[in-house]
């Protein structure tokens, strides 16, 4: 048996029956068979904060080191394939085959891509030969990306997107050479 007490005022003398007998008090309901349900509930609320940062702890810890020579591949694959989309768009402008609107949201929707990269590549750690390599990468995404931003200011400009077309279709070249000695 237990008392029934109110968040108010305590009432005494007053029992409950049952298997199940619960307290009210300050509006927090107790169970007579377990823990008070608030502190049950910080009890597991610190459980669930101390499996959270075992989990971070865990995830954090298979993340970061030295990038590898197969996630500079990936990120140099994706340099090329971004170029070689930019010598098409390119070739397109130079022969007033394309529309202006298109080759400059089409442009900048590849430097966008080329500009991740190069952030992801800049940010990451790498040693010997994998770090030299991640260099020249990076190197690569800004002269992409260059190109790319002549196609996206004057995308009108035959000659501008010829040039930046050839340029393109080489940083293409050299990017899936570098990429295939990874």
């Amino acid at each position: 048996m237990v008392p029934l007490v109110s968040h108010r005022a305590p009432i005494r003398n007053r029992r409950v029956r049952g298997r199940r007998a619960r307290i009210v008090a300050r509006g927090v309901r107790r169970s007579s068979s377990r823990l008070p349900r608030t502190l049950a509930c910080a009890a597991m609320g610190r459980a669930r904060s101390s499996a959270l940062v075992v989990l971070v702890v865990l995830v954090a810890g298979g993340c970061g080191g030295d990038m590898r020579p197969e996630e500079l591949a990936r990120s140099v694959e994706a340099l090329a394939s971004a170029a070689a989309e930019g010598a098409l768009l390119a070739d397109g402008a130079a022969e007033d085959r394309t529309k202006t609107t298109f080759v400059r949201a089409h442009a900048r929707e590849l430097g966008e891509v080329v500009e991740h990269e190069a952030e992801k590549l800049a940010d990451a750690s790498a040693t010997g030969a994998v770090a030299t390599a991640k260099a020249r990468a990076v190197d690569l995404a800004g002269r992409v990306d260059e190109a790319l931003g002549q196609l996206q200011t004057a995308p009108g400009d035959a000659a501008g997107a010829r040039t930046a077309g050839r340029a393109l279709d080489r940083l293409a070249d050299e990017a899936t050479a570098l990429a295939e000695r990874l």
